[in-house]
């Protein structure tokens, strides 16, 4: 059970390593870093054998998630067993190492502020480079209004993503489950597109990833709620728009983070887009109660931080 469930301080000392620390500290790659590669490895095994089959591509991409998720728990699980039996001590940095590397919200934050810096500095034109290293549209036409709405709808979307589903699987299965829902977030990223190559390969990586995400994400927007009014926000107003415009996001997910975000800020998110060439409207999430603006972005990232901090509080009450 010790592998499974996480005393108080070792949950604190996690979201302390990831507030200090931020970016992974070591020379050798991060751990979502080799699943994203495991994953590549088993999509360029196993797409080819079914590249003219839907039926066929349907159970190869169900394939690699089960290969993907199993050996995830299983080789996560085994690492810290085998730490364990060296030493207790091992076993504490191991669980304590691995827990770090599946939060992210300084990496998130840093990641915000390097588009505002490259915005004041350098112009729009650095500004779209810096925000191509952090989401999936096309920046190349992005104009600053666009841009930021990109930054805090990634905020807003990856406060769930990063931080609060890790930390909600790290509660209810230790760092093993914590670090398999890191595969399969990663594994919607990778294949969880609609396109021709994916919309059957990707299909159960997609599913299984709104699945992972139904209770973080709503949880995630009502924290949001929380962290704005402890700011001094309307949370009534954040409600009211969550609640009429969720629905909006092509994910099932991901418009209660970004709903909740755009209602506390008065802002309008969403919009029309270009992802891989072609132009994807998401529809307008929000209420366009002032122009956006850097403010708005350095209040989503405090909105950020502040959720992280509720959510670790909650979870000391829980395994206290």
């Amino acid at each position: 059970m010790m592998f499974f469930h996480l005393s108080p301080i070792m949950l604190f000392m996690m979201i302390m390593a990831d507030i200090v620390f931020g970016e992974y500290p070591l020379p050798f790659p991060h751990p979502v870093v080799l699943i994203g590669r495991f994953i590549d490895m088993l999509e360029n095994g196993l797409y080819p054998l079914c590249e003219q089959d839907s039926k066929r591509q349907f159970l190869a991409g169900a394939i690699l998630v089960l290969i993907v998720c199993l050996l995830t728990f299983f080789l996560t699980l085994g690492i810290i067993q085998s730490a364990y039996m060296l030493s207790s001590f091992l076993g504490w940095l191991v669980v304590l190492f691995l827990g770090y590397t599946t939060l992210a919200s300084t990496g998130l934050a840093r990641a915000a502020a390097k588009v505002i810096t490259s915005l004041e500095k350098g112009g729009v034109e650095g500004a779209r480079q810096s925000l191509s290293m952090i989401v999936g549209r096309d920046t190349a036409a992005l104009d600053r209004e666009e841009i930021l709405k990109a930054v805090i709808e990634t905020v807003a979307e990856n406060t769930s993503d990063a931080v609060i589903a890790p930390l909600f699987y790290l509660l209810l299965g230790g760092v093993p489950l914590a670090m398999t829902y890191k595969a399969v977030n990663t594994m919607d990223s990778m294949i969880g597109y609609r396109n021709d190559r994916y919309k059957n390969f990707g299909t159960i990586a997609a599913r299984l990833d709104d699945l992972a995400n139904f209770v973080p994400a709503r949880l995630s927007g009502v924290l949001i709620l929380l962290a704005g009014w402890l700011l001094g926000y309307d949370p009534g107003r954040g409600w009211r728009v969550m609640k009429k415009y969720h629905h909006v996001h092509h994910s099932p997910n991901s418009g209660y983070p970004e709903a909740a975000m755009a209602g506390i800020l008065g802002i309008e998110l969403g919009g029309p887009g270009s992802y891989f060439g072609q132009m994807v409207d998401k529809g307008s999430i929000g209420e366009a109660l002032s122009p956006i603006d850097e403010h708005h972005v350095k209040v989503a990232v405090k909105v950020l931080y502040i959720s992280t901090l509720l959510m670790t509080g909650m979870g000391l009450w829980i395994v206290w």
